[in-house]
C-alpha cells in the first residue's frame, strides 16, 4: 500500500508546488523601466555644473531638471542665491533653435530682477555641493511633441575679481504626446 501512495503524494505535492510557484509569479507587477537621463557636466575654476534631465518626457506631466554645483577645489567659492528661479539663468529651445515661450508662471519667475541680487551670495566650502530641482513643464511651454534643447548659466564669484560663469548647454530631451484616453459611459436617462 505504500508503493500506491508514494506516486500520488509525489504528485500532489509536485502539483502544490507548482500552484504556488505560479501564484508567486502572477502577483508580481512588470517593473516600469527607469528612466534615462540626459545630461552635462562643465568644469571651471574647479566648479562642476552638472545638469540632468530625463531624456523621454510626455506632454502636459512634470520634466524635472537637476542641477548641482560641487566645488572640487581649495577655496570657498560664491554664487547668486537671492532665490529659487533667479539664481540660474535658463534658456529652452526646439530644434529649430526657436526659444520656446515660458508659461505664465515662467514669466512671473523668471523676469529679470534687479540687479541687487548680485550682492546676496552663497559660499560653497571646498568638497560641497548644492543641489536644486526645477519642474521645466512649469517654466516652459513643453506641450508640444519634438526634441528640446536647455541651457543653464551659473554666475559665479560675483562681484569679485574672480567672477566667472558656468554655462552647461544644449542638453538635449524630447517631449511625447499623452496617450489618448477616451472613455464612453452611457448615461441614463429617466422617461
Amino acid at each position: 500500500m505504500n508503493r500506491l501512495l508514494y506516486p500520488i503524494l509525489l504528485a500532489v505535492i509536485t502539483a502544490g508546488l507548482l500552484l504556488v510557484y505560479a501564484g508567486q509569479s502572477s502577483d508580481k507587477q512588470p517593473e516600469e523601466p527607469a528612466p534615462v537621463y540626459a545630461g552635462k557636466d562643465v568644469v571651471k575654476k574647479e566648479v562642476i555644473l552638472s545638469v540632468r534631465v530625463r531624456r523621454e518626457n510626455v506632454a502636459g506631466e512634470s520634466i524635472p531638471l537637476e542641477l548641482t554645483l560641487t566645488n572640487h577645489g581649495k577655496n570657498v567659492v560664491r554664487h547668486a542665491h537671492v532665490d529659487f528661479y533667479h539664481d540660474w539663468q535658463f534658456s529652452v529651445t526646439d530644434m529649430g533653435r526657436k526659444p520656446v515661450p515660458c508659461t505664465p508662471f515662467g514669466n512671473s519667475r523668471l523676469a529679470p530682477m534687479e540687479s541687487y541680487k548680485k550682492y546676496i551670495t552663497k559660499e560653497l566650502a571646498p568638497g560641497d555641493s548644492y543641489q536644486v530641482t526645477f519642474n521645466l513643464a512649469l517654466l516652459f511651454d513643453l506641450t508640444t511633441q519634438g526634441e528640446y534643447a536647455v541651457t543653464i548659466k551659473k554666475e559665479m564669484n560675483p562681484l569679485l575679481a574672480d567672477t566667472f560663469e558656468l554655462e552647461v548647454a544644449d542638453v538635449r530631451f524630447k517631449i511625447r504626446e499623452p496617450p489618448l484616453v477616451a472613455t464612453e459611459k452611457p448615461v441614463q436617462t429617466n422617461k
